[in-house]
């Protein structure tokens, strides 16, 4: 036969809900743990401010690499013309003679 502990604990946990522990324990920093909290937090804050600088640094160097990338292609693409245009006259000053 089953104890009635045991056709308790089969009730609420076939009912559908969660029994909840009667007693609730709560741990609080204290001593060592909350001057510690200080250090960590400072150890935080200078991650994050290496971070945020990092990506101002990404970001400019982005920029920077655009503006190259432009000027490269605006260069590349002029000595192109300027390469077909004297294909064309080579071209043409043969077909003349």
């Amino acid at each position: 036969m089953e104890s009635a502990s045991e056709q308790d604990k089969r009730r609420s946990s076939s009912d559908g809900t969660t029994p909840k522990p009667k007693h609730k324990q709560v741990k609080m920093a204290t001593g060592q743990h909350t001057d510690n909290v200080g250090g960590i937090l400072e150890r935080m804050t200078i991650i994050a401010e290496a971070i945020e600088g990092h990506k101002k640094g990404q970001s400019k160097l982005q920029s920077t690499m655009n503006s190259k990338l432009d000027v490269f292609r605006k260069d590349f693409m002029s000595n192109d013309d300027d390469k077909f245009k004297a294909m064309k006259v080579g071209k043409n000053s043969r077909t003349r003679q």
